[in-house]
């Protein structure tokens, strides 16, 4: 049956006239002609709604794309920060909210052509019932007035559409350049609704273009502002997520880095106690040496490299010895900061004074690391014996002067010289720098040392797992895996060989008899293809172009054919069924863990909150979930049966819930696309209709079930005129509540 047909059960008691069918035919026989006029419309607006469907569709596609560059580009931001990825994020955001103001102007047209649309049918509907003494022939020139005036708005309003959307965009290019995006949105779209609403309203005259340019402009004005609101709605919200992301990574990073100075530092201690034979006096040597980097510009890392220096050298690690290693450090790192050394100079230094002591031997070659990085210690010797550097070089030469000696004379010089400097220089720029370095590792430090020692347990567990039992399983599994992997490729190879073989010099495999008669078939006509032109190529001197293009094609159409028939081999859809298995296997295993994947859900609901939030009662509102909401609902239930039974901080918040709750509802006062749900709440209003599923989906898919009018009854009373006014008044209403439904949209 025609999805536009109408049925009508017609029961009629007996006793009643046969005038009673006679008046209802006469009053009814209009029905076919406002059916032609209803047709005729639906045609109209279809071909109006055609070219802005298409854009619509067009449109569609481009925010689609245009999201997923704005969300490449924030994660591009995120992860470089600079000015140029700022740079693109920001024209990625501009061109979405373009294109979201073109999709929202051409969705506007199709509302208002449907409008218009409705109220031609209305038009119709009650032209023809006022109509009670001709069948409806009175109303056939103010009928089609109407269907013209209805198709002429559908145009105008089209047309408008355009050349309101193209002197917009002009207009936002150029107010773009001169004030910038967000007001040049505004007066743009005021300028492009002013023009749209003039020529909506051209139908009824030159007051009707003044009236609709007027509502077109405060129009643009409320949709203009709404975009400089949105605007700064979506960057609060990148501000703030930004903090978020940006505080959550530190934290991150926080732990990852302390983590590695923890380790090393563990390490250290270790290399320390085996130097110094003793545990406690290693941790309390580090303990100082990390006072020291604190308060010096020297870096932790640094000050270990030449305390081990020294350390094999000689020095002691005991506080107040004449060769305790802080001291030795103190003073290189005063005159190193005095000339100016890095750490590598400082830690030759250390060398050359720890080699001189250990040997108790001096020498030139010892002297010279020190002079060539500024220190005269042979001058430093001459002064302390009374001597020329003359008598100095002799008297090295002759070993005359002992190693301990020269470290004791230059080491005693260079504090008198230089004590001090390392701590007037941790003042500057550059030491306080350095100083908030090395306190910024002991902060990081604290974090990866805590978090060390407790997955320390942690890790010691899984060693202890997979040097067992559980090792031994799992070693196992993976031999399986690792067996399933080389058993799939080594039949891929296979495939790929075999029809290769078979295609080039046409040798049948023994995969030959796994192939089904078709494959076979094209299998040996691609070998008998390749060695025509195979020899063709050949005959012709290897010169054929042809020839070897075609020998070329057959080769990959082989190689494509090995892997189709591989991809379509028992073994694959073996494969894609155990696949097919698991997925629904973890689908079905974690279904009722809520928890676990409503968390993202919910975050990301939280921090998709702007500027305005909805308040009730002093806090913020949030849907609840059907659990909370059946939970509030019981809570009141038992409150009602008993006050008793329910506490007061229950009662407010199964309150609060369902103040949530109603909301939540208020926020689709303007439609909403789909149910996300079951159990959601909604407010509705009077007047709404709500379809059911299958409606929807019969909707979506352009099926509209047919009509029908099933009219019962004992009996009828009044006049047939009564009677067949009231029918035909019933048959029209649904025919062009038919109409509304099957309108394109």
């Amino acid at each position: 049956m025609p999805k536009d047909s109408v049925n009508l059960y017609l029961s009629i008691q007996s006793g009643s006239s046969e005038h009673t069918l006679v008046s209802l035919t006469d009053k009814t026989r209009a029905l076919d002609k406002e059916t032609q006029l209803l047709k005729q419309a639906t045609e109209a607006l279809a071909k109006a709604n055609k070219p802005l469907t298409e854009e619509q569709v067009r449109l569609q596609a481009q925010m689609k794309a245009s999201q997923k560059t704005v969300n490449e580009q924030q994660k591009a931001y995120a992860e470089q920060g600079d000015e140029l990825s700022k740079l693109n994020l920001d024209r990625a955001i501009e061109e979405h909210a373009k294109l979201k103001a073109e999709l929202s102007e051409v969705n506007a047209q199709l509302g208002a052509n449907q409008k218009t649309y409705k109220e031609y049918l209305e038009t119709v509907r009650k032209g023809t019932l006022s109509d009670t003494g001709g069948g409806g022939s009175g109303a056939s020139s103010s009928d089609s007035l109407s269907l013209k005036n209805m198709a002429k708005g559908l145009v105008i309003g089209q047309v408008g559409q355009m050349f309101s959307s193209s002197l917009g965009g002009l207009g936002q290019a150029v107010l773009t350049s001169m004030i910038g995006t967000p007001e040049a949105s505004l007066i743009s779209d005021a300028l492009s609704n002013a023009i749209s609403g003039g020529a909506a309203g051209a139908m009824f005259g030159p007051w009707g273009i003044a009236a609709g340019a007027a509502l077109g402009g405060l129009s643009g004005l409320i949709s203009g502002g709404t975009k400089i609101f949105e605007a700064k709605d979506d960057a609060f919200k990148d501000y703030y997520g930004g903090l978020y992301n940006d505080v959550k990574g530190q934290s991150g990073e926080m732990v990852g880095a302390g983590s590695t100075l923890a380790s090393g530092r563990q390490t250290d201690r270790i290399s320390f106690t085996t130097m110094f034979g003793d545990e406690q006096t290693a941790k309390e040597y580090l303990k100082n040496l990390v006072s020291m980097s604190n308060h010096t510009p020297f870096l932790y890392d640094d000050l270990v490299a030449m305390s081990k220096t020294l350390a094999t050298y000689g020095y002691s690690p005991d506080e107040g010895s004449e060769d305790y290693i802080l001291d030795a450090l103190q003073t290189i790192g005063d005159t190193g900061a005095a000339l100016g050394m890095g750490t590598g100079d400082m830690t030759a230094v250390a060398q050359a004074l720890g080699r001189m002591k250990s040997s108790d031997k001096t020498t030139l070659e010892y002297l010279n690391i020190l002079n060539d990085r500024g220190i005269g210690a042979v001058g430093m010797l001459a002064q302390a014996k009374g001597v020329d550097q003359g008598k100095i070089y002799e008297m090295i030469s002759k070993g005359q002067i002992s190693g301990s000696e020269t470290v004791d004379i230059i080491t005693e010089a260079l504090r008198d010289a230089y004590t001090g400097t390392m701590e007037d220089q941790s003042k500057t720029f550059a030491g306080i720098s350095s100083t908030l370095e090395g306190l910024e590792q002991e902060l990081q430090n604290a974090g990866g040392d805590a978090y060390n020692e407790l997955r320390q347990s942690g890790k010691s567990e899984m060693v202890a797992a997979y040097d067992g039992a559980l090792g031994d399983a799992i070693k196992e599994i993976n031999a399986v895996v690792g067996e399933n992997q080389a058993r799939k490729e080594n039949l891929q190879d296979q495939y790929m060989r075999e029809v290769l073989d078979m295609v080039l010099r046409g040798n049948q495999g023994s995969l030959w008899s796994t192939f089904d008669q078709d494959q076979q078939n094209a299998l040996t006509e691609m070998s008998q293809e390749f060695a025509r032109w195979s020899q063709q190529y050949e005959e012709s001197g290897r010169t054929d172009e042809e020839a070897g293009a075609q020998m070329e094609s057959l080769y990959e159409q082989a190689q494509v054919l090995g892997q189709a028939y591989f991809d379509n081999s028992d073994l694959m859809k073996t494969l894609h069924d155990v696949e097919e298995d698991e997925v629904e296997a973890i689908r079905q295993n974690t279904a009722g863990l809520e928890q676990a994947y409503t968390a993202t859900y919910n975050l990301s609901q939280v921090m998709s909150r702007g500027l305005i939030v909805h308040s009730v009662g002093g806090y913020t509102s949030t849907a609840p979930t059907p659990n909370e909401l059946a939970d509030a609902e019981a809570t009141v239930a038992a409150w009602r049966a008993d006050p008793d039974s329910v506490t007061p901080e229950q009662m407010s918040a199964a309150q609060n819930a369902l103040a949530d709750s109603a909301a939540a509802a208020r926020r689709n006062a303007f439609g909403l696309d789909r149910v996300p749900y079951d159990d959601y709440p909604a407010l509705l209003h009077e007047g709404e209709r709500v379809l059911t599923a299958a409606e929807a989906r019969a909707q979506d898919a352009g099926n509209v079930q047919p009509l029908a009018i099933t009219i019962t009854g004992n009996s009828f009373t009044g006049t047939p005129e009564d009677m067949a006014y009231e029918l035909a008044q019933i048959i029209l209403q649904r025919l062009t509540e038919a109409g509304i439904a099957a309108a394109p949209k």
